[in-house]
């Protein structure tokens, strides 16, 4: 994103982006249709196709197949998130199960909280919010979980 920002460029990649149309079709006196060139068309498609080349070049092997057909940066962005957003998803699902699933057992309690700490903060990188009153209900009943298993043996 820095070099993005810095470059001027965010507007390449927002929704709101208007793309003119390569060519002006005109309807001539005897009615024929005529194309011609937009005269800005090359200026304005220059900087995204500036910023695609950047974008492509940033792609694993393993995905580019997947993207080559994108002609512009903001269809490529779109795809990948397409792509990836999926493997989030099955992501985020894992993450909560392994925060109801963690206990303290003989873990150290500053341990513990790291950990719980850590799955959240993973959570909220794939966009799934986990609040602090969560957060603490599951270590207290990580931790009661724990002290139950002693208290039987």
């Amino acid at each position: 994103m820095p070099a993005i920002r810095r470059n001027g460029l965010e507007h390449l990649i927002s929704d709101s982006q208007d793309i003119p149309t390569k060519y002006i079709i005109s309807t001539e006196d005897d009615g024929t249709t005529k194309s011609t060139l937009r005269p800005n068309f090359v200026m304005c498609c220059k900087p995204d196709q500036l910023l695609l080349s950047w974008l492509l070049s940033t792609i694993t092997e393993s995905i580019i197949c997947a993207v080559t057909h994108c002609t512009a940066s903001l269809e490529l962005l779109t795809v990948l998130e397409k792509i990836y957003s999926s493997q989030s998803m099955a992501r985020s699902i894992v993450l909560r199960m392994q925060l109801h699933s963690t206990r303290k057992d003989n873990m150290i309690i500053s341990e513990y909280c790291t950990k719980m700490r850590n799955l959240v903060t993973e959570l909220v990188t794939a966009r799934k919010i986990v609040s602090n009153e969560d957060l603490c209900n599951h270590i207290i009943v990580g931790k009661i979980c724990s002290l139950k298993a002693y208290v039987f043996i």
